[in-house]
């Protein structure tokens, strides 16, 4: 699902920077 708000954009950008796309997935 696309994110819902620019803040969770940059969450999301963050979480692939640190634990890669793995994190996205999960927070997804």
């Amino acid at each position: 699902p696309p994110p819902r708000n620019v803040e969770e954009v940059k969450a999301m950008l963050e979480s692939t920077e640190k634990g890669g796309v793995a994190t996205v997935f999960t927070t997804a």
